[in-house]
């Protein structure tokens, strides 16, 4: 598994709650090496750019990858701009089940930023006989249609505590020369996960005192964002 970097700050996290996952036609080779290596094994293929299970579906041989191409191996190797990308992921054969069925849980979290944006992410987790957590995409943007009641009161709430946050007591706020503050009230059901003014503050005031000791020249580190979420429980949230 992978670490990443955020950062000129080291922070490496691991990540063994994410399946096994490339990109196609780019990654074919590296998966393709993977796949021999535990050939029993299923995967799961998803197209990159669409959203509510569309193009979803799973394989269990090479060919079938092959089959999905266009022109077989070359057209796999092959950066054409024009191929549609599609996402393979090691299949999770093991899940926790409800009642004999498969489920999988929803998160949702806001960005807010003081560049005059924000965006909602829909976090997708499936739960596995072991009670282990998979991560197993994030959404952009998430979809908020409706199947049931209890589903369009819990999307209503939703957006009702995104736009609470984003645009509080109906204003927008002047963030360029007023600090973002964030109520309790305000947050809804959400919890903040991550005050990243906050934190660069601290790291501003922390950098402050190393390079005074030192001599140094002191960096100044402009204020950001919040990473807030909330978990979909039934039409409640925590």
């Amino acid at each position: 598994m992978y670490n990443y970097s955020l950062t000129s700050h080291i922070l490496c996290l691991p990540t063994d709650f994410i399946p096994v996952t490339y990109m196609m036609p780019a990654d074919y080779n590296l998966f393709a090496d993977d796949f021999r290596r535990d050939p029993n094994h299923a995967w799961i293929m998803k197209p990159a750019a669409r959203a509510q299970g569309k193009g979803i579906f799973l394989i269990n041989k090479i060919s079938q990858i092959k089959k999905w191409s266009r022109d077989g191996t070359k057209q796999l190797t092959s950066s054409a701009p024009s191929r549609e990308t599609y996402v393979i992921s090691r299949y999770i054969d093991n899940p926790l089940l409800i009642g004999g069925k498969k489920f999988d849980l929803r998160l949702y979290s806001v960005i807010t930023s003081d560049r005059h944006c924000f965006e909602c992410y829909g976090y997708d987790i499936i739960i596995d006989d072991n009670l282990k957590a998979w991560l197993i995409e994030v959404n952009a943007s998430p979809s908020l249609t409706s199947t049931t009641s209890n589903d369009r009161i819990m999307k209503f709430k939703l957006l009702n505590d995104v736009l609470n946050i984003v645009v509080p007591n109906g204003e927008i706020p002047d963030i360029k020369n007023k600090p973002q503050t964030i109520t309790r009230e305000a947050l809804g059901n959400f919890d903040l996960l991550y005050d990243e003014e906050q934190a660069q503050i601290e790291l501003s005031d922390k950098d402050y005192r190393e390079q005074k000791g030192k001599g140094g020249i002191v960096p100044i580190i402009s204020k950001t964002g919040l990473l807030l979420a909330k978990t979909k429980q039934s039409s409640t949230w925590r």
